[in-house]
């Protein structure tokens, strides 16, 4: 409790605040951000989100005129730090505001505690559930707006009560979400249920180049060409693809993201994903994390998930 009560003192101290989702913003980022915007907004705050990524297609009819793709402009009070594990995360938008105080907002576990005042907590299923806890301890009530964000970062972040992140009070949650108003229907059909033919491509030619490291471990490779090819350039639902295949228990996606190569992978066995992650310098949670890589780090991956083969329940090689 001593953490809420500083991160709501925080928030009474200043007036105006940047909000700074992570880089690359998914759903409990998003959908994190903007409930804690309308929660200081009707405390009579100043907030702003300050986001220059390409919003996610099926996040699009929900964010979109939600943030700043620019620098907002005027002075600020104060910044705060929604879902992000590692400050580098931030990118450059942080580098330009270093010098205001900052709250970090998270629930992944790994994250060093990088603000001036920090609220993680490394239990629960979603930034979206600590915001709540939070909104509770400043007194705002739950309006539509704001139920629709939060359900929004707990359907994503737990893919719809899938991972075992998800608890009773996750549960609980999600239950006061509907009942302050959160479209279900609408929510659930966007983010789940409509998918453009380009990435049912880009699914297609993912099956083709998948790759069997061993039974249970399954590798795919994408290219900037291969996804060119498609016309779409997400590659959530190809991961999520590959982890559902019957019999898998770890699923590896690399793919091209500007110059970069980067490094998804998902776990619904007894292997921990995130410890792998971190051996090539990223992070995430004990079943979805990912990582940047360079080409001569795929050999090396590929020799690490093969020992992740006989590797037991939360243990890494």
């Amino acid at each position: 409790m001593m953490k809420l009560k500083k991160a709501k003192a925080f928030i009474e101290k200043y007036n105006s605040f940047i909000i700074l989702p992570h880089v690359k913003p998914d759903g409990d980022a998003l959908g994190s951000a903007l409930a804690i915007r309308y929660a200081l907004e009707s405390l009579g705050k100043r907030a702003v989100i300050w986001n220059e990524d390409i919003l996610l297609h099926s996040l699009q009819p929900f964010f979109q005129g939600t943030f700043n793709p620019y620098k907002p402009s005027g002075n600020f009070d104060a910044v705060i730090s929604i879902d992000t594990a590692d400050i580098h995360r931030l990118g450059q938008r942080y580098a330009e505001l270093d010098f205001l105080p900052l709250l970090n907002i998270d629930h992944h576990a790994t994250n060093s505690g990088y603000g001036d005042v920090n609220l993680i907590y490394g239990g629960l299923s979603s930034t979206g559930e600590v915001i709540a806890l939070l909104l509770e301890e400043l007194g705002i009530v739950f309006t539509k707006e704001i139920a629709d964000a939060l359900y929004i970062a707990l359907i994503t972040d737990t893919n719809r009560f899938f991972y075992n992140s998800t608890t009773p009070a996750t549960l609980r949650l999600g239950a006061r979400l509907l009942e302050a108003g959160a479209d279900f229907e609408k929510i659930h059909r966007y983010i789940f249920g409509e998918k453009p033919l380009s990435l049912l491509r880009l699914l297609g030619i993912a099956t083709e180049k998948i790759e069997f490291i061993s039974p249970n471990i399954v590798y795919c490779r994408l290219t900037n060409d291969d996804m060119e090819k498609a016309g779409f350039y997400e590659t959530d639902d190809v991961i999520n693809m590959l982890r559902d295949i019957e019999g898998v228990d770890v699923a590896a996606l690399v793919y091209d993201y500007d110059t970069s190569r980067k490094l998804s992978l998902r776990s619904k066995g007894r292997q921990n994903v995130d410890e792998l992650a971190q051996f090539f310098g990223g992070g995430g949670h004990l079943k979805a994390a990912g990582a940047t890589l360079s080409d001569d780090d795929l050999p090396t991956l590929k020799t690490k998930l093969k020992e992740l083969e006989d590797v037991g329940e939360d243990q890494f090689i």
